[in-house]
Protein backbone atom coordinates (compact mmCIF):
# COMPACT_ATOMS: atom_id res chain seq x y z
CA UNK A 1 0.00 0.00 0.00
CA UNK A 2 1.60 3.12 -0.84
CA UNK A 3 2.45 5.84 1.50
CA UNK A 4 -0.50 8.55 2.13
CA UNK A 5 1.92 11.66 2.02
CA UNK A 6 5.28 10.57 0.21
CA UNK A 7 8.38 11.62 0.81
CA UNK A 8 9.19 14.79 -0.78
CA UNK A 9 12.23 15.17 -3.58
CA UNK A 10 14.95 17.31 -3.53
CA UNK A 11 15.17 20.59 -6.19
CA UNK A 12 17.94 18.96 -8.12
CA UNK A 13 15.86 15.98 -8.59
CA UNK A 14 12.65 17.60 -9.32
CA UNK A 15 14.59 19.23 -12.21
CA UNK A 16 16.17 16.14 -13.59
CA UNK A 17 12.66 14.83 -13.68
CA UNK A 18 11.19 17.68 -15.18
CA UNK A 19 13.90 18.03 -18.15
CA UNK A 20 13.18 14.28 -18.52
CA UNK A 21 9.73 14.77 -19.51
CA UNK A 22 10.19 17.76 -21.59
CA UNK A 23 13.02 15.55 -23.29
CA UNK A 24 10.24 12.70 -24.05
CA UNK A 25 7.63 15.07 -24.74
CA UNK A 26 9.77 16.30 -27.74
CA UNK A 27 10.63 12.51 -28.84
CA UNK A 28 6.69 12.21 -28.92
CA UNK A 29 5.85 14.84 -30.54
CA UNK A 30 8.77 15.50 -33.26
CA UNK A 31 10.48 12.19 -33.35
CA UNK A 32 12.34 13.14 -37.12
CA UNK A 33 13.53 16.46 -35.76
CA UNK A 34 14.79 14.43 -32.56
CA UNK A 35 16.25 11.89 -34.56
CA UNK A 36 18.48 14.52 -36.19
CA UNK A 37 19.49 16.45 -34.07
CA UNK A 38 21.08 12.92 -32.48
CA UNK A 39 22.86 11.79 -35.53
CA UNK A 40 24.30 15.65 -35.95
CA UNK A 41 25.35 15.35 -31.75
CA UNK A 42 27.13 12.19 -32.96
CA UNK A 43 29.07 13.43 -35.78
CA UNK A 44 30.32 16.09 -33.33
CA UNK A 45 31.04 14.03 -31.35
CA UNK A 46 33.13 11.45 -33.67
CA UNK A 47 35.24 14.73 -35.15
CA UNK A 48 35.94 15.61 -31.25
CA UNK A 49 37.37 12.09 -30.25
CA UNK A 50 39.24 11.79 -33.90
CA UNK A 51 40.43 14.76 -33.46
CA UNK A 52 41.87 14.16 -29.66
CA UNK A 53 43.25 11.13 -31.14
CA UNK A 54 45.45 12.71 -33.54
CA UNK A 55 46.87 15.02 -31.19
CA UNK A 56 47.74 11.96 -29.09
CA UNK A 57 49.25 10.09 -32.25
CA UNK A 58 51.30 13.25 -32.97
CA UNK A 59 52.61 13.79 -29.56
CA UNK A 60 53.52 9.25 -29.32
CA UNK A 61 55.60 10.41 -32.36
CA UNK A 62 58.33 12.09 -30.47
CA UNK A 63 58.20 8.65 -28.47
CA UNK A 64 61.11 6.13 -28.94
CA UNK A 65 60.07 3.46 -31.14
CA UNK A 66 60.97 0.57 -28.42
CA UNK A 67 60.60 0.50 -24.97
CA UNK A 68 61.00 -1.47 -22.14
CA UNK A 69 58.20 -1.83 -19.64
CA UNK A 70 59.85 -0.01 -17.05
CA UNK A 71 60.70 2.94 -19.42
CA UNK A 72 57.39 2.41 -20.88
CA UNK A 73 55.71 3.17 -17.44
CA UNK A 74 58.30 5.91 -16.61
CA UNK A 75 57.03 7.85 -19.69
CA UNK A 76 53.19 6.88 -18.95
CA UNK A 77 53.86 8.92 -15.22
CA UNK A 78 55.63 11.41 -16.61
CA UNK A 79 53.16 12.32 -19.15
CA UNK A 80 49.73 12.18 -16.99
CA UNK A 81 49.33 13.78 -14.32
CA UNK A 82 48.92 11.35 -11.36
CA UNK A 83 45.85 10.76 -8.90
CA UNK A 84 46.12 12.51 -5.37
CA UNK A 85 44.71 10.83 -2.28
CA UNK A 86 41.24 11.48 -1.78
CA UNK A 87 38.24 11.43 -4.25
CA UNK A 88 38.07 15.43 -5.59
CA UNK A 89 41.57 15.42 -6.35
CA UNK A 90 42.68 15.85 -9.95
CA UNK A 91 44.46 13.52 -12.39
CA UNK A 92 44.05 10.09 -13.84
CA UNK A 93 45.22 6.75 -13.18
CA UNK A 94 48.20 5.97 -15.71
CA UNK A 95 46.80 2.13 -16.31
CA UNK A 96 43.87 3.60 -17.77
CA UNK A 97 46.13 5.52 -20.14
CA UNK A 98 47.92 2.45 -21.03
CA UNK A 99 44.56 0.56 -21.76
CA UNK A 100 43.91 3.44 -23.55
CA UNK A 101 46.79 3.51 -26.12
CA UNK A 102 46.62 -0.19 -26.58
CA UNK A 103 43.12 -0.30 -26.91
CA UNK A 104 43.57 2.34 -30.22
CA UNK A 105 46.55 0.84 -31.46
CA UNK A 106 48.98 3.47 -30.73
CA UNK A 107 51.67 1.02 -28.62
CA UNK A 108 52.07 -2.58 -28.45
CA UNK A 109 53.39 -5.14 -25.56
CA UNK A 110 56.02 -7.70 -27.92
CA UNK A 111 55.58 -10.64 -25.04
CA UNK A 112 59.48 -12.16 -26.56
CA UNK A 113 61.57 -9.24 -26.48
CA UNK A 114 59.22 -7.76 -23.37
CA UNK A 115 59.43 -4.65 -25.17
CA UNK A 116 56.50 -2.41 -25.81
CA UNK A 117 56.51 -0.92 -29.65
CA UNK A 118 54.84 2.35 -30.55
CA UNK A 119 52.77 2.33 -33.97
CA UNK A 120 52.18 6.03 -34.14
CA UNK A 121 55.62 6.32 -36.40
CA UNK A 122 54.48 3.28 -38.66
CA UNK A 123 50.62 4.61 -39.34
CA UNK A 124 50.87 7.92 -41.15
Amino acid sequence: MPRRHPKRIGRRLAAKYKKLRKWKLCWQKDKAGMEAARQLNVVKAWEYYDELNDALKTELNHWPDLMTSEQFVERLKSYVPLMGKGRRSAGYDWKSFRQRLVRLHFMLFDPLTRTWINRCRNMD
